[in-house]
């Protein structure tokens, strides 16, 4: 909702009152992204019928899991490390 004042508007008090909402409706959608793979994961492991994992497959399974969290905040870690240090400007300015 943006509050006008006159001919102009505040537009630091407009951002500040739609900034909650954004956040709740991010959290919201990504919540529900979160449930539905849950719910999809747990349909298709059920409709499996019996079917058994070995110990093997369980240890891989968790491995798997595991690297894959490890290199994606890795990855992440990276990407904050650039920024921070200025490395991405560097790279987008032009030459001269």
């Amino acid at each position: 909702m943006i509050e006008y004042h006159g001919d102009s508007f505040d537009k630091k008090r407009a951002c500040v009152r739609i900034q909650p909402m954004k956040t709740f409706l991010t959290l919201a959608v990504l919540l529900g992204f979160f449930t539905g793979s849950v719910a999809f994961g747990y349909w298709i492991w059920t409709e499996l019928g019996e079917v058994e994992m070995s110990h093997h497959g369980w240890i891989a399974l968790t491995l798997g899991a595991v690297m894959t969290f490890l290199v994606g905040a890795g990855l992440m870690s990276l990407v904050f490390y650039s920024h921070r240090r200025g490395y991405d400007d560097r790279a987008n300015r032009p030459e001269d």
